[in-house]
């Protein structure tokens, strides 16, 4: 029995239009289809399959997602003048000749002339996407790029919006809180930040991350954030010395899992000021204590907050042997808390009084050891070598006060945080 016209054009497509002989059953798929296959290569992969045949000549024209690296043209031997011309003529082709009305997404990482660089940006931006990923880095001493105004149109659509080394005014506060009314995911990675403020009822998870104190910003200004939905936060200094104060408002009441980085740039009043704003965390990493203060004073201890939901601690790279009571005051204030994990930290040294048989255990532990009612039952340690010693010393010392603690050594070779 003949099979319909209709379906015998989906399966019997042929190279007719190609250069070859045989079948070919993907031509024969709808666009919708073969654009959901063309959204995973890069730009310059995508434009490529015109070369396919009549059939693929302009399905590049309208994917919904434009991935565009200026890494994908370098060339070995190329100087950086060359790789740029050629950067610089697919692009400027591929933002004139796409005609898709909307895009899901929209990546662009390059190194070029500001000039150039902008005028992409703001033709990206009128696609309306879903998603926005820019990484522009400017030449010499050429300041960071401004990014355009959103708009009402451009940003009505926009979900994810990841932004690297870009210089953001004050007015990117009022485009985040009446221009972009879905906006979920914000990420700003070494932004010069100049607004105050982040206001957004439909955030849920915001990265703040920077190098520098001069893509940061000033850090004298406080960056207020309110947004009711926000479920994660990330925050990372890794080169500041004067980190922004963070003010989270009443809305950050529903976060879940907090990450900050580079915790020893941050005076101790500020820091608890930003715990005690988490007061629903349950997921918590602090990495980089290193502060010169030996100790808390009483009246910063008591500024600590009381955390009862968080379950999960991670101090990572902490110099215990300094703050080792930031964590007597987590074991204190947090009832819940059922894992600790340190990770790549360093210890106190144990204290040997001469003639006696064992260690002594140090001071700073002896509280520590006593919280006999504390709910926690997984300490979790991943070290590195060489810096285990004065810990796995401490353990033995202490073993028969943690029988109901399971104690879990790791060594790492992985990166550190």
């Amino acid at each position: 029995m003949a099979q319909p016209s209709s379906k015998r054009a989906c399966t019997t497509a042929t190279a007719a239009d190609g250069d070859g002989g045989g079948t070919d059953r993907l031509s024969a798929l709808p666009d919708a289809l073969l654009h959901s296959v063309m959204r995973f290569l890069p730009a310059r992969q995508a434009v490529r399959t015109s070369a396919l045949s009549r059939r693929w000549r302009d399905l590049w024209r309208r994917m919904p997602c434009l991935d565009v690296d200026h890494q994908q043209f370098r060339r070995r031997g190329d100087t950086i003048s060359m790789a740029w011309t050629r950067f610089e003529d697919f692009t400027a082709n591929l933002l004139m000749h796409h005609r898709a009305p909307v895009l899901d997404r929209l990546r662009l990482c390059a190194i070029g002339e500001p000039r150039d660089l902008y005028r992409w940006v703001r033709r990206g931006i009128s696609y309306r996407p879903v998603e926005l990923d820019l990484d522009l880095k400017v030449p010499g001493s050429y300041p960071l790029i401004r990014l355009p105004p959103l708009g009402l149109g451009p940003a009505r659509r926009l979900r994810t919006l990841r932004l690297r080394r870009l210089s953001l005014g004050a007015g990117f506060a009022d485009d985040l809180r009446s221009r972009c009314p879905v906006l979920e995911d914000l990420e700003l990675w070494d932004c010069n930040c100049e607004f105050r403020e982040i206001v957004s009822a439909t955030l849920k998870r915001l990265a703040i991350e920077c190098s520098s104190d001069h893509e940061y910003g000033d850090g004298g200004r406080p960056l207020s954030v309110t947004a009711p939905a926000l479920a994660s936060l990330r925050l990372a200094f890794s080169e500041c010395t004067n980190p922004r104060v963070f003010l989270l408002n009443n809305g950050a009441e529903s976060v879940l899992r907090a990450s900050i980085n580079g915790c020893n740039e941050f005076m101790d009043g500020d820091l608890f000021r930003l715990l005690s704003s988490l007061c629903s965390v349950k997921t918590l990493e602090l990495c980089r204590f290193s502060y010169p203060n030996a100790k808390l004073r009483n009246e910063e201890k008591e500024m600590f907050p009381k955390l009862n939901n968080l379950t999960t601690l991670l101090l990572a790279n902490c110099d215990m042997s300094k703050r080792f009571d930031i964590l007597e005051l987590f074991l204190q204030n947090a009832p819940s808390l059922k894992k600790v994990t340190l990770q790549h930290c360093t210890y106190p040294e144990l204290i040997r009084k001469k003639g006696a048989p064992r260690k002594i255990i140090p001071p700073q532990y002896r509280k520590l050891v006593s919280l006999e009612s504390h709910d926690l039952n997984l300490i979790e340690i991943k070290y590195k070598d060489g810096n285990t010693n004065n810990l796995f010393r401490l353990l033995m010392s202490i073993r028969t006060r943690l029988l109901k603690n399971t104690i879990v050594l790791i060594k790492d070779k992985g990166p550190t945080l």
